[in-house]
């Protein structure tokens, strides 16, 4: 699973957030979250700690959202 689509997953399954508001919640345009979900830019680990920090937990939970499998 790419970066971007962990992202979604982990946006919409663990925090239930729209773009717009994760976004507001991480202090970055709505563009730029929307490049990054479509894998169109490279993000860096400071990204994915924003993420981690709405989310309030770690971010190796976020970047191993993508590699859970569901039964």
């Amino acid at each position: 699973m790419s970066y971007g689509a962990t992202i979604v997953k982990f946006r919409k399954e663990k925090l239930g957030l729209t773009q717009e508001q994760l976004a507001e919640k991480m202090g970055v345009n709505v563009s730029t979250l929307c490049t990054v979900e479509r894998d169109y830019r490279r993000t860096s680990l400071q990204f994915f700690e924003k993420i981690a920090k709405v989310g309030n937990c770690h971010v190796s939970e976020v970047l191993g959202y993508g590699l859970k499998q569901t039964k």
